[in-house]
Protein backbone atom coordinates (compact mmCIF):
# COMPACT_ATOMS: atom_id res chain seq x y z
CA UNK A 1 0.00 0.00 0.00
CA UNK A 2 1.52 3.47 -1.29
CA UNK A 3 0.20 6.99 0.21
CA UNK A 4 -0.81 9.34 -2.24
CA UNK A 5 -0.63 12.91 -1.64
CA UNK A 6 -2.44 15.22 -3.74
CA UNK A 7 -2.54 19.28 -3.10
CA UNK A 8 -5.99 20.85 -2.98
CA UNK A 9 -5.59 24.91 -2.94
CA UNK A 10 -8.13 27.11 -1.44
CA UNK A 11 -10.26 28.80 -2.94
CA UNK A 12 -9.26 32.02 -4.36
CA UNK A 13 -12.36 33.50 -3.07
CA UNK A 14 -11.38 33.06 0.86
CA UNK A 15 -7.94 34.71 0.33
CA UNK A 16 -8.60 37.44 -1.37
CA UNK A 17 -6.99 40.77 -0.60
CA UNK A 18 -9.46 42.98 1.51
CA UNK A 19 -9.20 46.33 -0.45
CA UNK A 20 -9.91 49.84 1.28
CA UNK A 21 -11.13 52.76 -0.86
CA UNK A 22 -9.17 56.20 0.17
CA UNK A 23 -11.90 58.48 1.32
CA UNK A 24 -11.29 62.52 1.98
CA UNK A 25 -13.02 62.86 5.38
CA UNK A 26 -13.54 66.73 6.14
CA UNK A 27 -16.27 66.93 9.00
CA UNK A 28 -17.62 64.49 11.85
CA UNK A 29 -20.62 63.07 9.30
CA UNK A 30 -17.29 61.97 7.10
CA UNK A 31 -15.53 60.45 9.86
CA UNK A 32 -18.81 58.31 11.27
CA UNK A 33 -19.54 57.58 7.45
CA UNK A 34 -15.79 56.32 6.71
CA UNK A 35 -15.56 54.79 10.27
CA UNK A 36 -18.79 52.52 8.90
CA UNK A 37 -17.29 51.74 5.79
CA UNK A 38 -14.31 50.43 7.42
CA UNK A 39 -15.96 48.30 9.84
CA UNK A 40 -17.76 46.64 6.55
CA UNK A 41 -15.03 45.75 5.72
CA UNK A 42 -13.20 44.08 8.56
CA UNK A 43 -16.89 42.45 8.94
CA UNK A 44 -16.33 41.26 4.74
CA UNK A 45 -12.26 40.17 5.73
CA UNK A 46 -13.33 37.79 8.96
CA UNK A 47 -15.80 36.50 7.31
CA UNK A 48 -13.48 35.15 4.29
CA UNK A 49 -11.15 34.33 7.20
CA UNK A 50 -13.42 32.22 8.60
CA UNK A 51 -14.51 30.49 5.49
CA UNK A 52 -10.79 29.82 5.24
CA UNK A 53 -10.15 28.06 8.44
CA UNK A 54 -13.24 26.36 8.02
CA UNK A 55 -12.61 24.32 4.73
CA UNK A 56 -9.04 24.00 5.88
CA UNK A 57 -10.24 21.81 8.45
CA UNK A 58 -12.55 20.49 6.72
CA UNK A 59 -9.73 19.20 3.89
CA UNK A 60 -7.00 18.19 6.71
CA UNK A 61 -7.97 14.11 6.38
Amino acid sequence: MQTKYEFVQMPKEFIQHCDIDDHVVGDNASHSQYTAYLESVIDMCNEQLLKARSWNNANRD
